[in-house]
């Protein structure tokens, strides 16, 4: 590749790892919240708030999984950078 195809695909991966980053701080927020109503005595746990006691669980699980995918996104387009020869 030339000098100028590596800055582009620097910049791109730049770009995407910024994407990364951002998707993964709102989904440790999202984690944390979600976490902190579930287990908290914010929200009661009643039969009559049962649906929003699940919806604070699934914003946690929610934001889990999130995480969990974007870290491995971001592992694979680094060790395909890295392991590309240009």
């Amino acid at each position: 590749m030339s000098d100028p195809d590596i800055s582009f695909a620097k910049k791109k991966l730049t770009r995407d790892l910024k994407i990364i980053v951002i998707v993964q701080v709102v989904a440790l927020c999202a984690i944390g919240s979600g976490w902190f109503l579930f287990r908290g005595d914010v929200v009661p746990n009643y039969p009559a708030w049962d649906g929003i006691h699940l919806l604070c669980g699934g914003l946690a699980l929610v934001g889990m999984a999130s995480f969990v995918v974007t870290t491995v996104w971001g592992t694979v387009k680094l060790v395909f950078l890295i392991t590309c020869r240009y």
